[in-house]
C-alpha cells in the first residue's frame, strides 16, 4: 500500500471526538471514526443514526 494511500484512508482522525452541526441550523453530530479515504463516520445525536460524511464537509461545518 502506497504511504499516500495509507495517508487518505486516515484523512479525519484528527476529527473523531469532534462534536459539528450540519450547515448553520442543521442537527448536531458527533464525529466516530475515519470511514476510508475522504470520509468520516458521524452519528447525529438527536436520533442516534450514523452515516459516513466527507471529511471536506466536516471541516467547513461549524462546532456544536
Amino acid at each position: 500500500m502506497s504511504a499516500a494511500l495509507s495517508q487518505a484512508e486516515h484523512e479525519g482522525a484528527d476529527l473523531v471526538g469532534t462534536y459539528h452541526r450540519i450547515g448553520e441550523i442543521g442537527p448536531p453530530y458527533e464525529v466516530v471514526a475515519t470511514a476510508g479515504p475522504g470520509m468520516v463516520q458521524i452519528c447525529l445525536l438527536e436520533s442516534g443514526d450514523t452515516a459516513e460524511y466527507p471529511v471536506s464537509e466536516v471541516r467547513e461545518d461549524p462546532s456544536a
